[in-house]
């Protein structure tokens, strides 16, 4: 079997893919990108940010982006929390077997 590179790798594949996302949306923050991968069904997303080291830079992108725009966040920390949960409650609704199979 051969070895799998980079650019094989589906989780560069999709923090490329919410780095680009980012970058076309001013004032969004790491809540708010999770809660559109829930809306959205965007489970290459949800499955990159399960591993630490890839959850850590995609905030830290979402950071810097929201920095470099100058611009408050889009909506308060409460209300992104709260938006956040319940796409993912409503996510879970839809896809009960992602969740059982990766234990959340």
């Amino acid at each position: 079997m051969a070895k799998r590179t980079e650019i094989d790798d589906p989780k560069i594949n999709a923090l490329k893919e919410m780095v680009l996302f980012l970058d076309s949306h001013v004032g969004m923050s790491y809540n708010d990108l999770m809660t559109y991968a829930h809306d959205n069904d965007k489970t290459d997303w949800l499955d990159t940010v399960r591993s630490p080291k890839y959850r850590a830079m995609i905030a830290q992108c979402a950071r810097e982006k929201r920095q470099i725009d100058d611009v408050p966040y889009t909506n308060s920390l409460i209300d992104s929390l709260n938006a956040r949960v319940e796409a993912r409650d409503e996510y879970r609704e839809r896809n009960p077997k992602w969740f059982m199979e990766n234990n959340d």
